[in-house]
Order: structure tokens, then sequence, then C-alpha cells
């Protein structure tokens, strides 16, 4: 996976990050990041790093934050979210 990190790195410097309006939560740390340097990094950290899913999506759910939306077809990332917590409220949009 190492060319593709070199890849993207090459790629994400050509690109403008601003600051987000909501922090970011990394699959790399499962923590919130709002610098958009660090941000750039992080993109390219996650080519190789363990996806740290379950941690991030725990985080997210600490810090109050819901309804859940999954974005395509089908239901794995809301049936995962069911097993971390059954009560959170999660839908699905397909596009």
């Amino acid at each position: 996976m190492q060319p593709a990190v070199e890849r993207l790195k090459k790629v994400l410097s050509g690109v403008t990050l601003n600051k987000p309006r909501f922090p970011v939560i990394s699959n790399v740390d499962a923590e919130p990041h709002d610098d958009p340097e660090q941000i750039r990094e992080l993109l390219v950290k996650q080519v190789v790093a363990p996806v740290r899913w379950e941690d991030s999506l725990r985080k997210m759910l600490s810090h109050g934050h819901a309804p859940f939306w999954e974005v395509g077809p089908g239901r794995v990332l809301r049936s995962l979210l069911k097993r971390i917590d059954r009560k959170v409220e999660a839908d699905g949009v397909e596009c």
C-alpha cells in the first residue's frame, strides 16, 4: 500500500483543505480534529493504518452525536452500529 500512500500524499498536497465546521473523527486515532494540515496527514495515514471504526463511533456517541445516516446501498454500517448501541437512531439513504 506504500505506493498508494505516496500517490495520495502527492494528490492531497495540491488540494486546499479549509477548517471544517465541525471536528472530523479520524479512522486512524478515533479522535476529533479540526486542523486542516493534521487532517491531511491523517487521510494519508489511514491508507495503511488499522481502521478504528468502532472506537470512532463510540467517540461520537460519547459526545452525543446522533442520529447516524448511512449513505449508499445496504445496511452494513447501521448493523455494525446497532451492535455497539441498540438504542441509537440510524437510517440510510441510497444514492
